[in-house]
């Protein structure tokens, strides 16, 4: 995960992160996070979908980083979505030519490899018609814009994110009248 990733995972958990670093030998962080006293019993805020309340579409998902698109995979795919893996956008771009069932849902990170994702997002929809976009970043959607990473007004899902805000943030992109995506 990146650092900026990791930083707001600790921060939500009411923790602290240093950092120490030595020219030539490396760098050292330092994670610190509160003790839970006693058995921690958390319960899952909301259940698990049942079979016939499981997602059917496709989303097609772009990250580069292995264990951000594994994480992201198994949440999709805990929910009934099928998943097409790409780490970047040229692979995505094959999936497009190659997959002949429609693609629902783009969810890519903001800064790939090789190409960049606004114009991974311009292709897969000139590819795949009706494909909805859904963007992925550490970074606040006006310091992507400033930077040219993304265009106009794009739906944004803010990482760190966990499964059910992730859910929900395709259920409500898949839901939305067409002229709203």
């Amino acid at each position: 995960l990146g650092l900026s990733t990791v930083y707001g995972i600790v921060r939500g958990a009411d923790g602290h992160i240093s950092v120490e670093s030595t020219l030539g030998r490396g760098s050292t962080f330092e994670i610190l996070l509160p003790l839970a006293r006693g058995p921690i019993t958390r319960e899952l805020s909301s259940p698990l979908p049942t079979p016939r309340e499981r997602a059917d579409e496709t989303v097609l998902l772009l990250e580069d980083e292995d264990a951000v698109r594994h994480a992201v995979r198994h949440y999709l795919e805990s929910a009934g979505y099928r998943v097409l893996e790409a780490k970047h956008g040229a692979e995505a771009l094959q999936w497009c030519r190659d997959y002949s069932a429609g693609i629902d849902v783009l969810l890519t990170d903001t800064v790939l490899p090789q190409m960049s994702s606004d114009e991974a997002a311009r292709e897969v929809k000139r590819l795949k018609r009706g494909v909805r976009v859904l963007f992925m970043s550490a970074h606040a959607p006006e310091w992507l814009r400033e930077r040219g990473l993304i265009d106009g007004a794009v739906e944004t899902l803010q990482k760190p994110f966990g499964r059910e805000q992730l859910l929900q943030r395709v259920r409500a992109l898949l839901d939305a009248p067409r002229g709203d995506a």
